[in-house]
């Protein structure tokens, strides 16, 4: 909790207009929401570019073999579509597999590593391989989810218009 006291001139009116931007800056869901969409949209440019900022790393040739008979085009973590989906928010409604939280002040952005998905094969995925490819368990790194200045540059931008929108001044 944030507690300002102003003394002495006017006073009266410094309170009170701390207290306006109190009340206008209580809730940033607004900001978070867009923050949040953008986030999945440079994760979706990272599956798209198969790495960002750097690419990642090729598959051995024996999986890579196996992989073009079973899903012949796929690319790297594409091969059942389910992290780039989760990550990204892809599955509409259902939103399968992401974790999206937004509140007044905070918000979490992620992947559920298990979860219900409707395939009459199976109840359950597992992106156990989420994490196995972020930091490189038994496999090259591919880490998917990187957080880079550019994104948090981005984040800030946004933050920034919506702040500067909320005081009535016009953003940049």
């Amino acid at each position: 909790m944030v507690r300002v006291r102003v003394e002495g001139g006017s006073s009266e009116t410094a309170q009170r207009r701390v207290q306006q931007l109190t009340e206008r800056y209580s809730d940033q869901s607004e900001a978070l929401r867009e923050v949040g969409e953008y986030i999945r949209g440079v994760i979706l440019q990272g599956f798209e570019a198969q790495g960002m900022p750097d690419q990642w790393k090729p598959l051995s040739p024996g999986y890579k073999a196996w992989k073009e008979r079973i899903a012949p085009g796929r690319r790297i973590l594409h091969l059942t579509m389910a992290l780039k989906t989760a990550a990204a928010g892809l599955d509409g409604e259902n939103n399968a597999g992401n974790i999206t939280r937004i509140g007044k002040l905070k918000a979490e952005f992620g992947v559920n590593a298990r979860f219900p998905v409707q395939d009459h094969r199976r109840e359950w995925t597992d992106l156990h391989y989420a994490l196995k490819h972020q930091v490189g368990i038994g496999v090259h790194p591919r880490p998917w989810l990187q957080v880079t200045q550019e994104m948090i540059d981005g984040a800030n931008a946004i933050v920034k218009r919506w702040a500067l929108t909320q005081a009535g001044r016009k953003p940049r």
